[in-house]
């Protein structure tokens, strides 16, 4: 097992309303520092020149939202000191990529500041002092600031979900077709003999088709967004059905996975499960690269979507699969590019509590691991 997969099996992205609030707040906390600072320093400069009253005025109300911008940086340059600093210099890239990224994560949490966030606050501090005049100016400020934040946060949420659906709408449009289910994943010492798994879980859960599957994928690293901790993998997948001879199917894939952990409850096993959207594109000839495709729009698009530069990877696996139909699937695949562990997988289209209870009986029958990473992390040497 990799070292990545052996200390860490279990990782999920952050919820995207806290993540957003978090950095948001964090950053808006850090230019109201600056606001203050600065127009204490500015009340020091006047004081120290002959000005008018007006003019006083005037600078002390200007100050504060001038200067404040500038906190909107430092905690994204303390941000990419750090990544900077904890990656090997022979896995890492120059600092200044990871400055680019600090830039235009700050200004990201500026432009909301100015667009979205003063205007509310400002309304929300008329409002208040209109019609809470009894209520201090400090407890209205906070309030006006925390509520901002919160609108701010769900804004920003919703805009990356909408885009998300835009998204996958325009491949729809280009003829892709995009599959939705849920699934977890375990590994299993190859040892176990998969037969006997795969009988055993039948029995079970009354699974009544088997089939051997073959796959061949080849892996491109991909710079496609990220949508609220969904991750994006690009590859091509060929399926040979084993027990129906010549019968080969070719895809383009980009898959979109996340992570989430099923509702805590007092139990001697945790539960993560995958949401996975695939958006595919069916061939009807047979594609080693991308470059073979013969549908212009399709090649030409897939080809922007690669990282340029990187090279792909190939592996190759057999499944063994098991399924009922309106319920759940098990597999359990096994690789030579996978050198200690079979992975199992456990899925379904929408029975999340039969999936659940599969994942109990898995976890509570056979020495396995969970695990959420993907196929890329695994067998990526």
């Amino acid at each position: 097992m990799k070292k990545e997969l052996e200390e860490n099996p279990i990782i999920l992205p952050e919820n995207p309303y806290w993540q957003v609030f978090k950095r948001f707040g964090r950053d808006e906390l850090i230019a109201l520092v600056v606001n203050t600072l600065g127009t204490i320093t500015m009340v020091f400069i006047l004081n120290s020149i002959d000005v008018t009253n007006a003019m006083r005025i005037l600078i002390l109300a200007i100050t504060g939202p001038i200067v404040e911008k500038v906190g909107f940086f430092p905690g994204h340059f303390w941000e990419a000191w750090k990544d900077f600093n904890s990656l090997k210099s022979t896995k890492r890239h120059k600092f200044r990529f990871y400055l680019k990224r600090a830039v235009k994560n700050g200004s990201v949490s500026l432009l909301e500041d100015i667009l979205i966030h003063d205007p509310l606050y400002i309304g929300f501090m008329a409002l208040s002092l209109n019609y809470l005049s009894g209520t201090p100016e400090w407890l209205l400020a906070v309030s006006s600031f925390v509520i901002a934040v919160l609108i701010v946060t769900f804004l920003e949420v919703t805009y990356f979900e909408l885009r998300y659906l835009w998204f996958k709408f325009k491949k729809i449009k280009k003829g892709f077709s995009v599959e939705t289910f849920y699934e977890s994943r375990f590994l299993i010492d190859k040892s176990m003999n998969l037969n006997d798994i795969l009988k055993q879980c039948g029995e079970q859960f009354n699974l009544s088709k088997f089939y051997t599957i073959t796959y061949y994928d080849t892996y491109y690293l991909t710079n496609l967004p990220t949508f609220s901790g969904r991750v994006p993998v690009l590859r091509l997948r060929s399926r040979d059905l084993i027990d129906k001879k010549n019968k080969t199917i070719n895809t383009a894939q980009i898959v979109y996975t996340r992570a989430n952990e099923f509702k805590k409850d007092i139990c001697q096993h945790r539960y993560f499960i995958t949401k996975k959207e695939k958006i595919y594109y069916q061939f009807n000839n047979i594609i080693s690269t991308i470059s073979d495709i013969k549908e212009d729009n399709i090649r030409n698009y897939l080809i922007k979507c690669m990282d340029k530069g990187k090279e792909s990877f190939t592996i190759s696996f057999k499944r063994k699969l098991a399924r009922h139909t309106e319920g759940i699937f098990i597999s359990i695949d096994e690789s030579k590019d996978f050198k200690d562990h079979h992975v199992v997988e456990l899925k379904t289209y929408k029975n999340k509590r039969l999936l659940k209870e599969s994942m109990r009986y898995v976890m509570t029958n056979f020495p396995v691991v969970q695990t959420t990473h993907n196929k890329f992390k695994m067998f990526k040497k």
